[in-house]
């Protein structure tokens, strides 16, 4: 994750558990789409959106969201909250083989529900569901203050709910290619838009209105020029050279603006086209490539197309703002554009901001989204999420956000305990690994499926883990008179293989797969595969210590000369600790530990760039605890 602000805040991950946010019960519907074979496409998508009221301390769906993963053919719709339990949360949705749609997927509140919309290679299908507060009779005013942990009914409770949905098969005119990309609109009153885009440059749109029995209505927009409607329509493609058109399509966005709904096209030639849906033309372009900083490598990136996103800033019902990530072989950029439609009802594209992103091993772009003033963006490595520097023209640039790493910190068992208890607390109690991870792992390691782990108690499935790496202690001893030292060692390789397996396991259910943010709270969340976490701003000295002597923007130099000391002074004492094995019990004043922690003292005190008056701090504290 990367992002570029006005102010130098370092921004941190808080992971969170897959138990906090899981379904405790799914409910199942199958739709069945024909497959398609052709240009492969992201099989993995996630989002998600707040719901109306989450900012509100009285309301019912405060700090509620709906969230959404989309892996291999399976749509998961989960119904949160950080403050209620939720309970039967979880739909899935399974559309066989058909391909989701790189911004095909969107769910939007109307006046009378919940729509959820979803594009595949081949169907566009539209999901109704009930509003959030109607599930909450005789309960108004929202969630009692008094419970944290209050419980409430979820969007999916009622059973009845999901077979309320409409599905339409996509139809395409003559030779043109599958779509590769799409965007959906859902207006107030509950219609239904789909843009479903094709790299021929074709865009199919489809209208489903929301009377239940109103007919799909599709139409493709068409070409700006009589010579290029008949070149894209009476020449087919192999005669003209290539199967990708030159204005070839993109990426799509659906969006309202002034009262009228526009579909904004970014194309392969660098030009940003808006077509009007109401009379199916294209009303304005914009030449990108006068937003380039760098004009040496514009060549196309084979692996990244261009992206065009919506920017949840300060618009209007006349002015909108978009991020577009323009990908090239060697470099990638991010231009902020706004699109005012004037009085006289023309449409006029202005730049805002305009950054560099250097796309050396970035791999794939999978959103781009804003948080108030900020602009946040994921990408996904072969090596799985990576974090990165990025310059750009802005004064700070882009800078990274910081991972939680707890999974890779250090474990040990010490010489007094046992490890089988410590491996069990630590795999159990530390709140690192879900029950679905600790499952996939103990059926792997004991190499068979068993009754239904996931339902069984968390006692009961903290004995089977313990039964099942003790009996592979037991069949690797090589006798049955083994010392006491080669036992333990044995427990220790095995306790440690299977503590690796669940490592691993929760490593591949935290792939990122896409943001979401609330603007109300300006909460930004990251949907995993089969967890999610947030994105918090720092405090000021946890961000200096974080990146330890690094100055804070807007401080006066002593300031930060003062803050960034500190740090260095707790740097110096942890790794003073770490060296010499000790840790310092309040409880007991020996002229060991006064001795070291004098030691300390002195390393801090004649060293100038330590020298200042926070370094009374250490005998401070001596002098509290030991006297």
């Amino acid at each position: 994750v990367l992002f570029v602000e006005k102010m130098a805040v370092t921004w941190k991950e808080l992971a969170v558990v897959e138990g906090s946010f899981a379904s405790d019960g799914w409910q199942e519907l199958t739709l069945h789409s024909s497959p398609t074979e052709g240009h492969t496409s992201l099989k993995r998508l996630g989002g998600g959106v707040p719901f109306r009221g989450s900012g509100s301390t009285d309301s019912a769906t405060r700090n509620r969201f709906l969230i959404w993963r989309a892996v291999d053919g399976c749509l998961e719709l989960i119904d949160i909250s950080l403050d209620a339990s939720v309970h039967s949360n979880g739909v899935r949705i399974q559309f066989g083989s058909c391909r989701y749609l790189p911004g095909g997927i969107s769910i939007t509140e109307t006046r009378n529900g919940v729509n959820l919309l979803v594009s595949t290679s081949s169907h566009v299908h539209r999901f109704t569901l009930p509003e959030p507060t109607a599930m909450m009779p005789g309960e108004p005013s929202g969630v009692s203050m008094e419970s944290a942990y209050a419980s409430v009914l979820s969007l999916f409770s009622d059973p009845a709910v999901m077979p309320d949905y409409a599905t339409v098969e996509v139809h395409w005119s003559g030779n043109s290619l599958e779509p590769h990309a799409a965007s959906t609109w859902s207006s107030p009153n509950g219609d239904a838009w789909f843009a479903l885009a094709s790299l021929d440059g074709n865009i199919r749109v489809v209208f489903l209105p929301a009377d239940s029995d109103g007919r799909a209505v599709q139409f493709d927009l068409k070409q700006t020029s009589m010579m290029q409607r008949l070149w894209s329509g009476l020449v087919p493609l192999a005669m003209r050279g290539s199967s990708v058109s030159v204005d070839a399509v993109s990426s799509v966005c659906l969006q309202e603006i002034g009262g009228d709904l526009y579909a904004l096209a970014v194309c392969r030639d660098l030009k940003l086209r808006i077509w009007s849906l109401t009379s199916q033309e294209c009303v304005e372009t914009a030449d990108l490539s006068l937003f380039i900083l760098n004009d040496k490598g514009v060549q196309p990136s084979e692996d990244q197309d261009h992206v065009i996103f919506s920017a949840k800033g300060q618009n209007s019902d006349s002015v909108h703002s978009f991020a577009l990530y323009l990908s090239f072989a060697d470099t990638a950029q991010v231009s902020v554009v706004s699109v005012n439609k004037s009085p006289s009802g023309h449409l006029l594209v202005h730049l805002e901001t305009n950054s560099i992103v250097q796309s050396q091993n970035l791999g794939k772009l999978l959103d781009l989204t804003s948080c108030g003033s900020n602009l946040f963006g994921l990408w996904l490595t072969e090596t799985g999420h990576q974090l990165y520097h990025c310059s750009s023209k802005s004064s700070h640039g882009w800078l990274s956000v910081d991972w939680d790493d707890t999974l890779d910190s250090g474990f040990e068992v010490i010489p007094a305990e046992e490890p089988r208890e410590a491996y069990l607390d630590h795999i159990f109690k530390t709140e690192k690994f879900s029950r679905h991870v600790i499952v996939k792992a103990l059926q792997l390691f004991v190499r068979t499926a068993g009754r239904n782990l996931l339902e069984m108690p968390i006692n009961e499935l903290r004995s089977q883990v313990s039964i099942a790496v003790e009996n592979q202690v037991q069949k690797e001893a090589s006798s049955f008179e083994i010392q006491h030292e080669e036992y333990r060692q044995l427990q220790l390789v095995c306790w440690s293989r299977f503590l690796e397996g669940c490592k691993q396991y929760a490593k591949m259910d935290s792939e990122p797969l896409g943001l979401f943010e609330d603007p109300e709270t300006g909460l930004l969340c990251v949907v995993k595969k089969a967890s999610i976490s947030f994105i918090r701003p720092c405090e000021r000295l946890e961000s200096t210590f974080t990146h330890q002597l690094s100055l804070l923007d807007g401080q006066s130099q002593a300031d930060g000369d003062d803050a960034s000391r500190i740090v260095s002074c707790a740097h110096v004492v942890r790794e003073q600790m770490v060296e010499q094995g000790w840790s310092i019990d309040l409880s007991v004043s020996s002229g060991e530990v006064v001795q070291q922690v004098e030691g300390i003292a002195h390393i801090i005190l004649c060293h100038s760039r330590y020298a200042c008056s926070v370094c009374v701090v250490c005998t401070v504290w001596y002098e509290e605890h030991c006297g």
